[in-house]
């Protein structure tokens, strides 16, 4: 799924996300690449949507990977 990143802070994210949003997306976690090389990722879970737009919950990372 690709997006615009909203809003961002030390503990989540507003995207607005294009396509279609799935049922996964919905309830497991999953990598937000913050750079579109992806050096700059958050592990992340959805908390919310409306509009197309959702809010992400940043997890406790437990890789050195992360920035």
């Amino acid at each position: 799924v690709t997006g615009i990143l909203i809003d961002i802070s030390n503990s989540g994210a507003k995207l607005r996300l294009f396509g279609n949003i799935s049922e996964r997306l919905k309830t497991e976690e999953f990598f937000l690449l913050i750079t579109p090389d992806g050096r700059v990722k958050r592990r992340a879970r959805m908390v919310w949507e409306k509009n197309r737009a959702v809010g992400v919950k940043f997890l406790q990372s437990t890789t050195s990977q992360e920035a």
